[in-house]
């Protein structure tokens, strides 16, 4: 036996958590809260609170979400630690379109609670898109609930994305309070283009909402130029295996200039004698031949003086 030891006898354990509204606008946030009662009492003691786990389970048309836990601790989405409020924010941007469900769990060492919650997403904006007579534009038509928001303080964008991701911006055109009009022009493009929606307002509790409206799909009428049918290109041929290079031949290495320079010397020298030789044996030729003739005239000479020195002795002696 100590006397700190204590023990909790709860007889009428009820469990109560905050109803939420049937409807609840798209983007809209609500303080959501747990708590415990004995007897109709609010159960504040830490003893019991400490053992105590609350979470919740989301399910939606997309499938159940991940759970989430509630907690006593004064965090950031508890505003007082260990006052017997498991509190938590519900909704926003992770509440899609339809209806839902709210599953309430809470696990205690003795004991086990569990209330499910129903409720349907709505958007605060109606859009709808209708073709116009002509065919060649869709009409937009954007008008705010007037029993969910202030049309007074709605504010609308909206987009024209491709494919790749690149938005355009519509001109809207506000009619009257909560209410917008705009026009595409479905022969300025081909292909499929998707119509995106932002819009922020006021709820009529005062609470500011902002509503991403889910895309819906429009096809442009533009008939786009014929593409050129291209050739079929030949298969890439199989490139040849590389051959090996052949090395290069040997370069031989060039005569020292000297030699080169000796040997024109020795032809020069060669062909001077021989030039040399042959203007001598040429001049000698001349000078004998000429010295030949002279010895002949000389010689013709003297054999004709002795004979007509003998003619004129004969006349001579007759006489």
């Amino acid at each position: 036996m100590d006397p700190d030891n204590r023990v909790m006898v709860v007889t009428d354990l009820k469990m109560k958590a905050t109803e939420l509204p049937n409807r609840l606008i798209h983007g809209q946030v609500v303080p959501f809260e747990v708590s415990f009662t004995d007897h109709g009492k609010l159960i504040r003691k830490e003893a019991f609170l400490k053992v105590v786990e609350v979470s919740t389970t989301q399910k939606d048309v997309n499938g159940e979400h991940e759970s989430r836990p509630l907690l006593d601790d004064g965090g950031r989405e508890d505003e007082t630690a260990h006052d017997g409020h498991f509190t938590m924010q519900f909704g926003g941007e992770s509440l899609n379109g339809g209806l839902g469900e709210l599953v309430i769990n809470a696990k205690g060492r003795t004991f086990v609670r569990e209330k499910r919650l129903t409720f349907e997403v709505v958007p605060p904006v109606v859009l709808q898109a209708a073709p116009t007579e002509s065919g060649e534009t869709l009409a937009l038509s954007l008008t705010a609930d007037e029993t969910l928001v202030d049309p007074q303080s709605l504010q609308m964008q909206a987009w024209l994305e491709d494919a790749d991701g690149e938005q355009v911006e519509l001109t809207l055109l506000e009619t009257a309070p909560g209410s917008y009009q705009s026009e595409i022009d479905l022969m300025s493009f081909s292909g499929p283009r998707r119509i995106s929606l932002k819009a922020t307002a006021k709820s009529l509790t005062g609470e500011q909402l902002i509503y991403l409206d889910d895309p819906i799909e429009v096809e442009g009428m533009r008939i786009a130029p014929p593409e050129a049918v291209a050739s079929p290109e030949p298969p890439p041929e199989s490139a040849p295996e590389p051959q090996p290079e052949p090395e290069p031949a040997p370069v031989p290495e060039p005569e020292p200039a000297v030699e080169v320079e000796e040997e024109s010397s020795w032809v020069s020298s060669a062909i001077w004698f021989v030039v040399v030789n042959l203007l001598v044996v040429l001049i000698a030729g001349g000078a004998f031949w000429w010295i030949r003739k002279r010895n002949q005239r000389s010689m013709v000479s003297l054999f004709e003086e002795p004979a007509e020195q003998a003619e004129a002795g004969e006349k001579e002696g007759g006489q």
